[in-house]
């Protein structure tokens, strides 16, 4: 079995790699499960990013700023590998077709 804090760095890396395929520059989860997502980037490509995210993600988002555009949403797992695991599923959602 793979140590814990291997799993944990892998499921880091799958989350930074998910996120920027899903046109966020930065990926933030906090410590009372809130997932914030950090858009820059031109006008287009800010709005391109924002429509992929709110079109094929179920969660609600809080929108901030212009540029870098934040969303903000709270993950519902109980704990922080179980808010990671979510996050994660929830950006390798984004990229996959419909």
């Amino acid at each position: 079995p793979m140590p814990q804090a291997v799993h944990a760095l892998l499921l880091l890396i799958k989350i930074k790699v998910a996120a920027r395929a899903a046109g966020c520059s930065k990926v933030g989860l906090s410590a009372e499960g809130e997932l914030t997502l950090t858009i820059e980037g031109d006008d287009e490509t800010v709005r391109a990013s924002v429509k992929l995210i709110l079109s094929k993600s179920k969660l609600n988002f809080e929108i901030t700023g212009a540029v870098p555009m934040l969303l903000k949403t709270r993950l519902s797992g109980k704990n922080a590998l179980e808010q990671a695991i979510e996050a994660k599923n929830l950006l390798c959602a984004l990229t996959q077709p419909a």
